[in-house]
């Protein structure tokens, strides 16, 4: 916790969270760091990507993000991976002139669980987030990723249950390939549970 006080990587997540006055910097910051160092070692990605999707928050706030976070009413939206998304999209468009659709509400948090037994296994963790992610009614029906290939994008990891089960989601919907992307990951964050499938690339 010391070190992060001061890690700007870390700092910057943190400013994504909690909507402060860097949070449309820190996003940028972020968001050019995913392109050069990510993007661009693997253009392929790049170039093969059909759109963008963001991980989805609660209407209400899926968690604290410090005392600015819980003096706020707990309707207000958060930033956090929807805006990495917007950004991310507006970065490659400046960069490289391709204009890779952002679809906002393929995804939903449609309930908020309590925690869970801190016992219980990865398994059951994932089990358990199907019940609070889900596909939109309206997705299903006018396939927009039917076949494409998407890129994934929450700011954390810390157990990779949730990216999973988004990720999981998608492909049942008929996603071609889900490459999944983290602006960061929690010390000592495993690796994120997921369905055997050739589908999904983690990066």
């Amino acid at each position: 916790p010391e070190e992060h006080k001061t890690h700007r990587l870390t700092q910057m997540i943190i400013d994504t969270k909690t909507q402060n006055s860097k949070t449309a910097t820190s996003a940028s910051e972020i968001c050019l760091l995913i392109y050069q160092h990510v993007l661009m070692k693997f253009r392929y990605l790049l170039d093969e990507a059909e759109c963008v999707v963001p991980i989805p928050l609660h209407e209400q706030h899926t968690e604290h993000c410090g005392d600015n976070c819980k003096s706020r009413k707990l309707d207000e939206p958060h930033t956090k991976a929807e805006l990495l998304a917007e950004t991310l999209t507006k970065i490659i468009y400046d960069k490289t002139g391709k204009n890779i659709p952002l679809y906002k509400d393929v995804l939903v948090r449609a309930d908020r669980t309590k925690p869970m037994d801190k016992n219980a296994t990865q398994k059951q963790r994932y089990n358990y987030a199907w019940k609070d992610y889900k596909i939109t009614e309206d997705i299903k029906s006018n396939n927009l990723i039917e076949g494409k290939k998407i890129l994934l994008i929450d700011d954390n990891r810390t157990s990779g249950i949730t990216i999973g089960v988004c990720a999981s989601w998608l492909l049942q919907l008929g996603a071609k390939q889900v490459i999944m992307f983290c602006a960061g990951r929690t010390y000592g964050a495993s690796v994120p549970y997921l369905p055997s499938s050739t589908k999904i690339k983690r990066i």
